[in-house]
């Protein structure tokens, strides 16, 4: 009912479902999809499914697995974004990851980063890539859990360039705005749909 409510009040407004914890196989990606092809076959209007991409550097998908996913709706005939993307890097007593030092840690980061950002490119459907933030000191996590692309004092971290060289042409310098694809566009703004805001981040869209 709100999707057909959404679409009479907005017929160029796109609409989507927004999930958690459906990046990667499990029960609940699976009821996703269910519930997408139950709308459909009931001519609910739905344009795309968004992943929010919540993660942390004990665990995360890599870029394999995002692009089975992501393709799975493309298949549907889904537009697909990553929506709210952070990785906390406290290790949380975790064996195995205790003896590495904060850049370790950030290195970890930049990987999963890297991975969510690649296989985004790699899909045609994935239209947009956007975290839940820009700098660490105002995470809705807290500034421990340093989750996003920028520290405390708005300095880029190497999840910053993971994320800027898999949007950018092979052999260039991924930091160079002149530089970058076109088939990606890095965007500033505010307000609901927040570019450089505190509801969202640093967003890479397509065209």
């Amino acid at each position: 009912m709100a999707l057909r409510a959404a679409r009479a009040a907005d017929p160029k407004a796109k609409l989507f479902i927004n999930e958690y914890g459906v990046e990667g196989p499990g029960r609940k990606l699976e009821a996703l999809v269910e519930l997408v092809r139950d709308l459909q076959a009931r001519g609910v209007p739905l344009d795309g499914i968004g992943l929010q991409t919540h993660s942390h550097i004990l665990g995360f998908h890599d870029e394999a697995t995002l692009k089975r996913t992501m393709r799975r709706f493309a298949a549907m005939g889904l537009e697909v974004q990553v929506t709210e993307m952070d990785v906390g890097i406290s290790l949380l007593g975790a064996a195995g990851l205790d003896r590495l030092g904060r850049l370790g840690r950030l290195d970890r980061q930049a990987q999963a980063y890297g991975e969510a950002a690649r296989a985004c490119n790699a899909v045609t459907a994935c239209k947009r890539f956007t975290t839940w933030g820009i700098t660490d000191r105002l995470s809705w996590i807290g500034a421990a859990e340093a989750p996003l692309l920028f520290d405390t004092a708005y300095k880029p971290k190497p999840a910053f360039e993971a994320v800027r060289s898999a949007f950018a042409p092979r052999g260039r310098n991924a930091l160079a705005p002149a530089r970058q694809s076109r088939r990606w566009r890095w965007r500033a703004g505010t307000g609901a749909r927040c570019g450089w805001g505190s509801c969202s981040g640093l967003r890479a869209g397509r065209g």
